[in-house]
């Protein structure tokens, strides 16, 4: 885009990734990132009072990391489909509380998201974490198909260079990806176990990445 990209990087739990997803995106001089962390043990005052966070037009593209659904409220996750729907990009990041664990399935965010979450998937804070909703690792992530996302490296050095990553510790579990156009598995696991699924919703993008 002309003049940049803006982002905001939505946390829950201050994983180690989401230090090298800011310093990456950080690095760029066309992308200015902000970064909102939602802790979990601030749960009481949950849904969080965004304002009109959502409904500004602010932002291009939205980083959803491991953040109960809880923490944003109806309203707000109507807003932010409505965003994508309008014409920006979503992310949606694993995580113990992301995706079906994290209650998104029963909200606006679930259409405007590729994959199918399990009905019954729900993570419940204070509880035992529930390995059934996940893949445990650790998953060598590799390219399904060519894509702007998965090229890491050109030709054929592209997939030598995937294998040369370090596994993942872990996945989400979904039940299915949506068989509508636009999308499209981007990269799995040996076993077949779909890791990053690109789409489209309305005017706008979404990747989810287990």
């Amino acid at each position: 885009l002309e003049g940049g990209l803006r982002v905001l990087y939505l946390e829950g739990e201050p994983r180690q990734e989401q230090k090298f997803v800011r310093w990456a995106l950080d690095a760029s001089p066309d992308i200015d990132l902000d970064f909102q962390w939602l802790p979990r043990r601030l749960r009481a005052s949950w849904p969080v009072n965004l304002g009109n966070t959502f409904g500004r037009g602010d932002y291009d593209a939205y980083i959803l990391g491991d953040v109960d659904s809880a923490a944003f409220g109806a309203q707000s996750l109507s807003q932010l489909a409505l965003e994508i729907e309008n014409g920006k990009g979503i992310i949606a990041l694993g995580g113990f509380h992301s995706f079906g664990p994290g209650g998104y399935r029963t909200t606006a965010m679930a259409d405007g998201l590729p994959i199918i979450m399990d009905r019954f998937a729900r993570q419940e804070f204070d509880q035992p974490d529930e390995v059934r909703w996940h893949v445990p690792g650790p998953l060598q992530m590799l390219p399904t198909r060519t894509h702007p996302v998965t090229e890491l490296a050109p030709g054929a050095a592209n997939e030598s260079t995937w294998r040369e990553l370090k596994p993942l510790k872990g996945a989400n579990r979904w039940s299915d990806i949506k068989q509508v156009p636009g999308v499209q598995l981007l990269a799995e696991a040996p076993d077949g176990t779909p890791l990053l699924v690109a789409g489209e919703y309305g005017k706008g993008r979404s990747l989810a990445f287990a």
